[in-house]
């Protein structure tokens, strides 16, 4: 009974060895496998992995149902996530997919034995995108010059824009007014901007424009918080 004991612990062992044998041969071809990749960007790449890693996931959480362990391969979002990235079919082939032909379509097949090894596989990937730099935040252009709401608020860089305008006659703006806001150092400064101006030649030729504008010259309040809040923000009602 002593020697049927320990051939049992033998095998056991055996068994044992053969798994971690197993294991760390997976470990190695999918790492192999990953370092063969090449996709065009770590976008692209952090994309591969989150597809395989959510393959997986829905094999490991449904065992028993076959359409998890199948993938078309002509499947457009497979193909542009996974297939058409270079060295995305031998990935594939390390965490355990094999290909195969089902009713003249070719697909990739999970097979039930090389089901104990998806979570390491699934793990070393999510451990990889982690790696991954975040991508960059979009550069935000400056905000153009604009009105501000229905135009009782108006933009006080649009307003320096218009001081030395030989068409602000249009607007029938009082000259002792206008003289006064001139000679705000501020907006003689921006006056010598010639974007600015240019901008502001552009603004004068929009009769809508200058119509909204002849508005506001007529609102004593406004004019009252344009000359006492300087190039500052402008409210108005």
């Amino acid at each position: 009974s002593k020697d049927a004991d320990s051939e049992d612990d033998n095998e056991d062992e055996e068994e044992e060895e053969e798994e971690e044998e197993h294991e760390l041969d997976c470990s190695n071809e999918l790492a192999m496998a990953i370092a063969d990749l090449h996709p065009d960007n770590d976008e692209q790449k952090r994309i591969l992995f989150q597809t395989l890693i959510k393959m997986l996931e829905n094999i490991l959480q449904h065992p028993e149902e076959s359409k998890y362990r199948t993938i078309k391969m002509e499947n457009a979002a497979f193909k542009k996530r996974v297939g058409n990235v270079p060295g995305g079919g031998e990935v594939m082939l390390a965490i355990g997919f094999i290909p195969h032909t089902v009713d003249d379509q070719d697909v990739w097949i999970m097979p039930e034995d090389h089901m104990p090894y998806l979570e390491e596989h699934r793990d070393v990937l999510v451990a990889l995108e982690d790696k991954i730099p975040a991508a960059p935040a979009p550069s935000q252009p400056p905000p153009a010059p604009s009105m501000d709401g229905m135009g009782m608020g108006f933009n006080p860089v649009m307003m320096q824009q218009m001081m030395g305008s030989p068409g602000m006659g249009r607007l029938g703006v009082d000259p002792a007014v206008m003289q006064e806001l001139m000679n705000d150092p501020q907006v003689a400064q921006m006056m010598q901007n010639p974007q600015w101006m240019q901008r502001m030649n552009q603004f004068m030729q929009d009769p809508q424009m200058i119509q909204e504008m002849h508005q506001l010259m007529q609102n004593p309040q406004w004019i009252q918080q344009m000359m006492g809040g300087g190039t500052g923000g402008t409210g108005g009602s």
